[in-house]
């Protein structure tokens, strides 16, 4: 009964690989047992319902069982029959797929060849990807960086010690279209090549300080740490610390004022060059900082991460879901 709807542009065809094999198997009966006792125990239970927190607002609201219960048969039904479907969209060049559509938790029901699937996730992916806009060799080529900025920033690479990576991303190979809408002027391109040259003097040691949080995996339990004793303990909770992230770095700049904007204002302080940067790159529209983050993100893990995989190691699957890869226990050391 195999059909599917896979659109994938030809430098990305390797991805439905592990899809057209035919491995891909879910457990119908447990996952349909799971999901059951899951909407029958929140029917029960409408206190423990997930929330969500309303955009640009401090209140939350209960998801709705039902509609939880409904998707999550959607894309059981459409496993069980290897009804598959794949494309990249053209906003943030993410590859969606049956896996990055359904519940987390179903996951765990599926394997590939027999074999059990793990999961291998980068922690906290986009602010540690937000590194790359903090170094100068990012903007080197973009249109509106004029000769003579590219050699200012070359030759900080050269005083500092570093050599620019030329195989690194840069600004204007993420998306020509998005560089020319996020820096329009001559005079927006000095803004943030005076904000990315401060990382030499006073926000040095900023920028080493997020670096280092960032790479070692550990930024969200250093915010949970900060937000739970400066701002609200509600933040020892580390979801919704998690949750918060995304409003500190992607809600709009005039959000900043709002009372909900606490967190916000706690890293504007911490991290104020950095707070610029984002704030820069959302002057015009707030979703182009984001939708940056996830093209970056996508780079890495599609183009670079996966095709590696799938041309080293031909004999394991490999599954992307964003910021992770899966793959069948005893390849995640590898991965």
């Amino acid at each position: 009964n195999f059909s599917h709807n896979i659109s994938l542009p030809k430098k990305y065809q390797f991805l439905a690989l592990p899809f057209e094999s035919g491995e891909l198997r879910i457990a119908y009966r447990p996952a349909l047992d799971f999901i059951e006792r899951q909407l029958n125990y929140y029917l029960q239970h409408p206190d423990e319902v997930p929330t969500y927190r309303v955009t640009g607002s401090i209140f939350r609201r209960r998801k709705r069982p039902i509609d939880q219960f409904n998707s999550a048969m959607y894309n059981l039904d459409r496993l069980v029959v290897q009804d598959y479907h794949m494309n990249i969209d053209d906003t943030a060049g993410r590859c969606h797929s049956n896996l990055t559509n359904m519940p987390s938790l179903l996951r765990h029901f599926l394997t590939y060849g027999g074999e059990s699937l793990v999961s291998i996730d980068v922690s906290g992916s986009q602010p540690y990807i937000m590194n790359m806009l903090l170094h100068p060799s990012f903007y080197i080529g973009g249109k509106n960086f004029s000769f003579s900025q590219n050699i200012e920033l070359i030759e900080y690479e050269y005083k500092s010690g570093r050599k620019t990576n030329q195989r690194g991303l840069r600004i204007d190979q993420l998306s020509t279209k998005m560089e020319k809408e996020i820096v329009r002027s001559k005079e927006d391109a000095s803004t943030i090549i005076t904000l990315v040259n401060q990382g030499q003097t006073l926000a040095g040691k900023e920028f080493q300080r997020y670096r280092n949080i960032t790479t070692s995996g550990k930024f969200y339990t250093y915010l949970q740490k900060g937000l739970s004793r400066d701002v609200n303990s509600e933040f020892g909770n580390l979801k919704e610390v998690k949750v918060e992230v995304l409003r500190i770095f992607f809600s709009s700049n005039t959000f900043f004022k709002q009372e909900a904007a606490k967190p916000k204002q706690w890293f504007a302080k911490n991290f104020s060059t950095i707070y610029d940067i984002t704030h820069f790159y959302k002057q015009y529209n707030k979703s182009y900082f984001p939708t940056l983050l996830q093209r970056a993100e996508a780079e890495v893990m599609l183009n670079r991460v996966a095709r590696r995989i799938s041309h080293q190691k031909l004999n394991i699957p490999c599954f992307t879901v964003h910021d992770s890869i899966i793959t069948t226990v005893g390849n995640e050391e590898y991965v």
